[in-house]
């Protein structure tokens, strides 16, 4: 047990908690990651295997909690401690380099269509990837939309489209 007071030595508000939460369930997962994919060479394969651990994310409910954290608006992100935001900043780069990694796998190994360059494309897929998540567990963001897709289908559903659309759509395999 960890009182409330010992935590406030340590951090100086509740974003500096939360930021450091953030971090390392960051850094949890790129090692998760890593090991879902591990075995794998080939850039494409290593790509749905990429999208196949987000997948399998939608079904955990701790994801549920970071979305709708404070921490999630920018002002508040600003107001942290300045190492805990490195924190944050220095295992979201990390997440984008491991994807990055796949990228130029597939696009070395001829397994995927690279046009862009391959670090573009990971931010691009992890910033997607983090917008469905918030999306889908955020109460307050586009209650419109949420009323008329969530409905009829699952998040499970949702992120199974995002993929076969990014797989196929915007890297199509040779």
């Amino acid at each position: 047990d960890v009182s409330v007071g010992a935590l406030y030595l340590h951090f100086k508000t509740k974003e500096d908690i939360l930021a450091n939460l953030t971090a390392r369930f960051i850094v949890r997962h790129i090692r998760l990651i890593t090991e879902f994919i591990s075995g794998t060479t080939e850039g494409a394969a290593r790509l749905q295997k990429l999208l196949e651990y987000f997948r399998q994310m939608t079904a955990d409910p701790i994801l549920a909690i970071f979305p709708t954290m404070p921490l999630c608006s920018y002002n508040k992100f600003n107001s942290i401690d300045s190492a805990t935001r490195d924190a944050v900043i220095s295992a979201s780069d990390k997440l984008i380099t491991l994807t990055e990694s796949i990228f130029i796998a597939g696009r070395d190994d001829g397994s995927l269509i690279v046009d862009h360059d391959p670090k573009i494309l990971a931010a691009t897929l992890i910033r997607s990837v983090m917008a469905l998540f918030q999306e889908n567990y955020a109460p307050d963001f586009d209650l419109v939309f949420k009323r008329n897709i969530h409905t009829n289908y699952t998040f499970s559903d949702i992120f199974d489209v995002f993929s076969s659309v990014f797989l196929n759509g915007v890297l199509v395999k040779k």
